[in-house]
């Protein structure tokens, strides 16, 4: 049986054929690599650079440790891709992030010399390799966390994987949905093509825009800044269901509809972010009068424009966790330790 390696993330396939899409990063068939062909350009890198360090005898480039009792060289290495988290072997950082398409210079070697040794001493001690089936995060240790610190899933939840990144034993089953139909083909679409990342970026992106609109517009008395304030929070309005939806979508099918705190705070976010721009778009339709006037809230009398202020700011921070929290379950995932 051949075994076929993700040029972007590492994930390891067995069969005849790639999968279609990658299931830890969504990545084509046409991104994965035979390993056996993965290895034999690997092998061709070091012998240049053995022949490189032959020719030039005084530099100050050492020749790739030989490991005692083998014919086997270490003349790989891994470089770290500091805004993504991307992983890549090799003597050289790649031209470009594969993932995030930053310079190969801004790569950061992140296991060679006593690092790398160290970790080796580590692994041969046996320690055990384990994966968060919620997250895909992954951690080096004799017992896997109680919790995950990425996604919060409990240590039900890692299952022991080996040096090529397979499942040791038997991963816990999905709980099982309804296949085919509309729905099914609607859902793996969402998923496939990243949904709700993309449609995230309306409120992220807008919210910021329409609050600064509106506090500039209240304290400068300019009827214009409050009109763009208005309109803008009805974009964010008209693209929420698509948000919410989609993130429905994403949390069911990626992360298996774990009811962990991280899930339950962006679930949370989504409904205070839905009910304060529903206020937010509402209250100036129908206010009875062009001036703000005042409200009664627990018995004390407040100006309605501060009320209305207060309301964008609490949407405002809750577009904000949420998107904190969205980018922690993205890339936090992608952390090794």
């Amino acid at each position: 049986m051949k075994r076929w390696i993700c040029g972007v993330c590492g994930y390891v396939h067995e069969g005849e054929t790639p999968p279609e899409n990658c299931p830890l990063c969504n990545a084509p068939a046409s991104d994965f690599t035979e390993e056996a062909l993965a290895k034999s350009q690997q092998e061709e890198v070091p012998s240049e650079a053995a022949i490189k360090v032959e020719q030039s005898p005084d530099s100050e480039i050492s020749p790739p440790e030989v490991k005692e009792g083998s014919g086997e060289q270490k003349t790989t290495e891994k470089w770290l891709c500091p805004v993504c988290g991307y992983v890549h072997d090799g003597l050289e950082p790649p031209e470009t992030c594969p993932v995030c398409h930053v310079e190969g210079e801004r790569f950061v070697a992140s296991a060679k010399g006593p690092v790398a040794e160290t970790q080796s001493n580590t692994e041969s001690k046996g320690s055990k390799r384990w994966r968060c089936t919620v997250c895909q995060y992954e951690c080096t240790s004799d017992f896997p966390p109680e919790k995950c610190p990425v996604c919060g899933a409990s240590r039900e939840a890692f299952v022991e994987i080996d040096a090529e990144g397979n499942v040791i034993g038997v991963e816990p089953v999905q709980e099982e949905e309804k296949k085919g139909g509309f729905y099914d083909a609607l859902c793996r679409f969402f998923v496939k093509n990243h949904i709700h990342p993309i449609s995230a970026h309306f409120p992220n992106g807008i919210m910021p825009a329409a609050v600064l609109f509106l506090l500039i517009g209240l304290f400068s008395g300019s009827a214009v800044l409050e009109d763009a304030a208005w309109y803008n929070l009805v974009v964010i309005l008209v693209s929420l269901p698509l948000v919410l939806f989609a993130g429905f979508i994403e949390w069911k099918r990626s992360y298996r509809g774990a009811k962990t705190w991280i899930f339950i705070t962006k679930i949370t976010c989504g409904i205070v972010v839905l009910l304060s721009v529903s206020g937010l778009v509402i209250w100036p339709l129908v206010k009875e009068s062009e001036e703000w006037g005042s409200v009664v809230l627990f018995g004390l009398e407040l100006p309605a424009h501060q009320l209305y202020v207060a309301l964008a700011c609490i949407g405002l921070c809750a577009v904000a966790i949420a998107g904190h929290l969205g980018g922690k379950l993205v890339y936090g995932a992608r952390q090794r330790r």
